[in-house]
């Protein structure tokens, strides 16, 4: 099992946005195959969101990726940050793929 989290900051007056493209994320993440839960939660009164995925694996980390329309996503946040992945230490392509969207700090489980 891997835990992915991510923060989301929405760009200036762009919040409301932000909300409706995780809860449509959300709605069209429910059949990939893999993904145990997809959420997000106000972070706080600055309109970030804080987007939590569960994967059963890699396979599923990477399977999310391919199918999921982030475009709505991408265009109302202004910075993805806090990238923290929990459970097994995971493979250099994993490492590289979530790298790309920003800072990833990985905490492996013992």
């Amino acid at each position: 099992m891997l835990i992915l989290t991510v923060v989301a900051t929405p760009k200036e007056g762009l919040a409301a946005e932000l909300r409706q493209a995780c809860a449509d994320l959300e709605t069209a993440s429910a059949d990939h195959e893999g993904l145990v839960s997809y959420t997000w939660h106000a972070k706080d009164d600055s309109g970030a969101l804080t987007l939590v995925e569960v994967h059963e694996n890699e396979a599923s980390i990477f399977n999310h990726i391919q199918l999921a329309d982030t475009s709505a996503l991408g265009a109302a946040a202004a910075a993805f940050t806090d990238i923290n992945l929990y459970g097994p230490s995971p493979s250099a392509e994993v490492r590289t793929l979530l790298g790309g969207f920003g800072d990833l700090t990985v905490h492996e489980k013992i």
